[in-house]
């Protein structure tokens, strides 16, 4: 009788050692989920820098980039305003801080023929890529009328992006 206890025993640590003990899992699932929203963002400005001069007589041409990135696939469009100085998009002004006035313009174009205003027909539209777009700002100031006030001048435009 003492043979059949071991093997009883042995046997028993053997199927312990297996792993052959019964065992219940019990399993649930849940959902993952994010909505990915139309969103557009000016990431930055460079200033508009037409230079130092001091008579002049032809225009005056400098250019700006302006990058936005908008959701793929999201159709927008790049409105800017007449600043703080002007009375419309095609007749912007730089306020001297000694005085006075300069005419200066802002395009859609490098041949400085469309003006880049805030209605629908002087903005520029795009779609967005999901990373950022750089989009370029194009400056003139014409030769000035009259006498200019020497200093310095300086206009500040908002952009608006409409999407």
């Amino acid at each position: 009788m003492k043979n059949k206890v071991i093997i009883g025993i042995a046997t028993a640590g053997a199927l312990l050692a297996t792993g052959a003990v019964a065992q219940t899992v019990a399993t649930g699932t849940f959902n993952v989920r994010m909505k990915v929203l139309d969103e557009c963002s000016v990431k930055s400005t460079e200033t508009l820098d037409f230079g130092d001069h001091g008579v002049w007589s032809a225009n005056v041409d400098s250019q700006a980039s302006l990058v936005v990135a908008c959701t793929n696939g999201t159709p927008f469009s790049i409105g800017l305003d007449k600043g703080l100085n002007g009375s419309s998009v095609t007749d912007r002004q730089m306020a001297g801080d000694r005085g006075g006035n300069i005419a200066y313009g802002l395009f859609r174009d490098a041949s400085r023929a469309q003006p880049w205003g805030d209605d629908g027909a002087n903005t520029v539209a795009g779609t967005g890529t999901g990373v950022d777009q750089t989009l370029t700002i194009y400056g003139r100031v014409p030769p000035p009328s009259g006498a200019v006030i020497a200093g310095n001048y300086s206009d500040t435009i908002t952009v608006a992006v409409t999407y």
